[in-house]
Parts: structure tokens; C-alpha cells; sequence
């Protein structure tokens, strides 16, 4: 089994909306690890950790989102393999600038 790390950041209504604990749902539901968090620009972060059919339906999700959201785009680059055990957190919000 190949396991896929990635990051993927989303621009658009995303905060404020539910968007987060969607996510957590999607990568719970996926048996997906990580976490999510917003940015202290207005977008989201996400990282994303598990077999790469599951990563890539949990991506999917996220160009959905939730009732009341609206993403605009969906930015995701490969990332180093973490150890995030079986656990997807809610992160808070981090306050970089540079994000």
C-alpha cells in the first residue's frame, strides 16, 4: 500500500462556513490523517496523509465544500510524509503573515 502526503491550500468563502469540520468529515470518512486550519489570510490549509485513492477522494471534496461555502480554487503540491498516526485534527488558526 503507497501512502501520499500532500498540502493543499483553498481560496474562496472557506472560513466562517463550516469548511473545516467538512474536511474532518471527508478525511475521517476516507481514513485519511492530518489536519486543517485556517489562515490568517483567508484561506484554508490542509494536509492530507493516506493511501492515494483516499487522498485524492478527500481532494475532491474539497473543491465541494460544504452548504454556504464557495471555493475558488484549490492549490496542492506534493508534501513530505508526516507521522500523524491514524489522528485528523483541527488545527487553530495560524497567525503568519506569510502563510
Amino acid at each position: 500500500m503507497s501512502l501520499l502526503c500532500r498540502r493543499c491550500l483553498v481560496s474562496g468563502l472557506v472560513q466562517g462556513v463550516g469548511y473545516r469540520v467538512f474536511v474532518q468529515d471527508a478525511a475521517i470518512r476516507e481514513k485519511v490523517s492530518g489536519y486543517v486550519r485556517n489562515l490568517a489570510g483567508g484561506r484554508v490549509e490542509t494536509v492530507l496523509s493516506g493511501t492515494i485513492e483516499s487522498v485524492e477522494r478527500v481532494e475532491q471534496a474539497l473543491q465541494l465544500g460544504p452548504a454556504g461555502s464557495r471555493v475558488d480554487r484549490v492549490d496542492v503540491t506534493d508534501h513530505a510524509v508526516e507521522a500523524f498516526g491514524e489522528v485528523f485534527e483541527i488545527r487553530a488558526t495560524t497567525r503568519r503573515t506569510g502563510e
